[in-house]
């Protein structure tokens, strides 16, 4: 399986990255699957790393994202604490934006859902590879993709994402790719989890690939 070393910490591009631990045999799909299921899944050596300037962890090497991300992993839709999330973020966009949203890993479209409750003027373009369901809604368009810098961004749209950045393996480059798509006045919304609570607590899904 071809990996994608990082040669400097994604923050300041220092080459500074210090091993710290390896957990050997890992499994690489983020998700539950069924025992027998269990014996033909991925298993790769995930390696954490320290950037001395910066004090941030990072994975070194990655995987790619068409092996991590093969299929959905069912995060954000399970449990009141999503669900009072979905409806707390539809509610601060809905007092932000326009008509017209792009959201870029949209999972469940539950955040497209949320809005359309109170807001039937909406066209909504979600830009998802691996779509937990199938809605059937002239008002939603699904592109079944990730993004990258050669995808189309309308100035008229407002663009979303919610618990997606942590999974982006360079944040800088992929929020200076939205950002060189958009025009003054144009809104970027999104929101991100609390990691470093995550990981106090002791919540193995914060240490994967």
């Amino acid at each position: 399986m071809s990996r994608i070393y990082r040669s400097s910490n994604i923050i300041n591009y220092k080459s500074d990255l210090e091993h710290l631990f390896t957990i050997k045999k890992s499994p690489v799909y983020m998700g539950v699957v069924k025992k027998k299921e269990n014996q033909t899944s991925l298993f790769q050596d995930l390696s954490f790393y320290i950037s001395k300037s910066t004090g941030t962890v990072q994975i070194n090497p990655l995987l790619p994202l068409s092996v991590v991300y093969s299929r959905e992993h069912g995060s954000g839709k399970i449990g009141k604490l999503w669900n009072q999330h979905h409806k707390n973020f539809a509610n601060f966009i809905k007092k932000k934006c326009t008509n017209h949203f792009f959201e870029i890993g949209s999972g469940h479209f539950q955040l497209f859902e949320e809005i359309l409750k109170s807001r039937k003027d909406i066209l909504w373009t979600a830009l998802e590879p691996n779509p937990q369901k199938i809605i059937n809604s002239n008002k939603l368009k699904i592109l079944r993709k990730f993004f990258t810098k050669k995808t189309k961004v309308f100035h008229n749209q407002t663009i979303i994402h919610s618990h997606l950045l942590e999974h982006i393996y360079h944040p800088n480059i992929f929020l200076k790719n939205i950002s060189s798509k958009m025009i003054k006045n144009q809104i970027m919304i999104f929101s991100v989890p609390n990691m470093y609570q995550m990981i106090k607590r002791g919540y193995m899904n914060a240490l994967n690939f």
